[in-house]
């Protein structure tokens, strides 16, 4: 599969350098990106297709993916009863899937718009703030999903927690371990007079 995946997206890649398309510098000169300001017929092609294969494919994808695993997770869950696994409560898997979804429109949405925008109208009308803004989103991509993941697992939240202040937070990490991924987090005030209390009994 990951080879499968590697090819998809070398032939993408290629495809400018071979002819079909071209790459050209963003409007901040640092980067290459597809040459959206050049929309002759070789460019309309490639955009018209590589908007089909490569955004709303990847798109109808990930989106039946998820939520055919939070489907999955419903019917196991009627299944066996309560689902006690943080990674595998079901309504916490159906809001993450949700969240990553959007989050992949939001990252690519922008260059999708840029692209077709040059095809049905001419490069010059293109406003300033939508050539700057699709480079930024795209490059946050790469931190979206793992964020993504470990805001909505508190098991990982946790553990990140006393990675970074070991020794400091024993009974903030046992009290997000007692919870689901779609609880909310305890009250630590409640929680520490309720043990003094026991301890005074």
């Amino acid at each position: 599969m990951l080879s499968v995946i590697w090819g998809y997206a070398f032939f993408w890649a290629a495809m400018p350098l071979l002819g079909w398309g071209r790459f050209g510098l963003e409007p901040s000169v640092t980067t290459c990106t597809i040459d959206w300001q050049h929309n002759d017929s070789n460019y309309k092609s490639f955009i018209l297709v590589y908007f089909v294969l490569g955004f709303m494919v990847p798109l109808v994808i990930i989106s039946v993916c998820y939520f055919a695993i939070a489907r999955r997770l419903r019917r196991n869950a009627k299944q066996r009863g309560v689902i006690h696994d943080q990674w595998t409560n079901e309504r916490s898997i159906t809001l993450m899937s949700l969240v990553l979804i959007i989050a992949f429109l939001v990252a690519w949405t922008p260059y999708a718009v840029l692209c077709l925008w040059t095809i049905f109208s001419h490069p010059s009308t293109v406003p300033p703030f939508l050539t700057l803004i699709p480079p930024l989103f795209a490059k946050a991509s790469t931190v979206f999903n793992p964020f993504i993941y470990f805001m909505s697992n508190p098991k990982l939240r946790a553990d990140g927690q006393i990675e970074i202040f070991p020794g400091e937070n024993d009974s903030f990490r046992n009290d997000l371990l007692d919870t689901t991924s779609v609880g909310v987090i305890p009250d630590h005030g409640s929680r520490k007079a309720r043990q003094k209390d026991e301890k005074k009994g």
